[in-house]
């Protein structure tokens, strides 16, 4: 990233949230890399099937992906999703 190798970078980040998917920097990391490369609704697809993997689990998952739809002006689908994680 520094090197401003973007894609290779936001390869990296998705390869290291692959082999460590429960973690939640990783997680994040990788969304802001893809939504800085225009490539967000790529990684809201990715936080969503970790919510739908892990959701028995943690509440974490839950947590990254709202944090990556407040971060697009998305809150109003983040609390639906939060909403819908309490029933």
């Amino acid at each position: 990233w520094n090197q401003r190798r973007f894609d290779s970078a936001l390869e990296l980040y998705r390869l290291a949230l692959c082999l460590e998917d429960t973690n939640e920097h990783y997680a994040l990391t990788y969304f802001r890399a893809a939504r800085f490369s225009g490539r967000a609704e790529e990684a809201l697809s990715v936080l969503r099937r970790r919510v739908e993997r892990y959701a028995q689990q943690s509440a974490r998952p839950f947590e990254s992906l709202f944090e990556a739809l407040r971060t697009l002006d998305r809150s109003q689908e983040g609390f639906q999703l939060l909403e819908e994680a309490l029933q």
